[in-house]
């Protein structure tokens, strides 16, 4: 159960290239919803809450912002957190897992509090936002996000 304040409904959906529906946020801070029976692609930032349906779910990140995304109801069997575009985009070739806060631009972090939140943490940038992510009730872990790409 999660003590986060919902956030108000908002943003459009509409259809990628490939046909794959895709919900991308606003610059507001806003809850972006997967529909039942579809497979979306939910492209989150500027601190959105994102709420998976009990289907293939891809949440995709593409910049930091200087606000938390929380994600909720994460199914890994069925879910995908993707930053490979994150990394694309800042020129990150490689990444270095810690267990510290990042410092060096390719650290990443996961870290669990006590609440059940998890956090995954990359530093993308000397300057600028660290990417940060929350997962609501859920241990994250690095099998669970897809850094480059990878099948």
């Amino acid at each position: 159960m999660s003590s986060v304040q919902s956030l108000p409904n908002a943003a459009t959906w509409n259809r990628s290239e490939n046909g794959v529906p895709t919900i991308r946020g606003t610059d507001n801070h806003e809850r972006l919803n997967a529909v039942p029976d579809v497979d979306p692609v939910l492209l989150g930032g500027d601190g959105d809450h994102l709420i998976g349906e009990k289907e293939e779910n891809i949440f995709r990140f593409e910049h930091p912002s200087y606000t938390t995304t929380t994600l909720f109801d994460f199914n890994p069997k069925a879910e995908e957190i993707d930053v490979a575009d994150l990394l694309k985009n800042y020129n990150i070739t490689a990444i270095h897992i810690q267990d510290k806060y990042p410092k060096n631009v390719g650290d990443v972090q996961f870290s669990y509090d006590t609440s059940g939140v998890s956090t995954l943490t990359i530093k993308v940038s000397d300057e600028g936002p660290d990417f940060v992510l929350h997962v609501d009730n859920f241990k994250l872990l690095p099998q669970h996000v897809n850094f480059f790409n990878q099948g």
